[in-house]
């Protein structure tokens, strides 16, 4: 799901600032949809954080918010207790009959 498309993209991001080590690796064909990926995301923060001595502190921002937005993925994705998820369920149907509710207690009983 998206958590997996954030930790593939954290990949591609940490490649991308290993290459930019390598000045020859902008050249390269095969890398250039590496840099077309990443360079977007990676540009928002180069306009806010300028450089320190020479050296880009942009990727740890941009490391930062990859972090905070995959733990909040996380988090709204983790399962609630069973207890309360058998509440809630209750709670939302609306069953037409006191039989139907006892069947649906049923199944969902664990």
């Amino acid at each position: 799901g998206f958590t997996n498309f954030l930790n593939v993209y954290n990949i591609l991001l940490t490649g991308r600032i290993l290459l930019s080590w390598i000045p020859q690796a902008q050249g390269v064909t095969a890398l250039q949809p590496l840099f077309q990926i990443t360079d977007p995301f990676l540009s928002l923060f180069r306009g806010i954080i300028p450089t320190f001595g020479g050296i880009d502190l942009s990727p740890i921002a941009s490391f930062f918010l990859l972090s905070v937005v995959t733990k909040a993925t996380v988090a709204v994705g983790a399962e609630m207790p069973p207890e309360m998820r058998k509440k809630m369920m209750l709670e939302q149907h609306n069953f037409p009959s006191t039989a139907s509710q006892e069947i649906y207690r049923r199944l969902y009983r664990k």
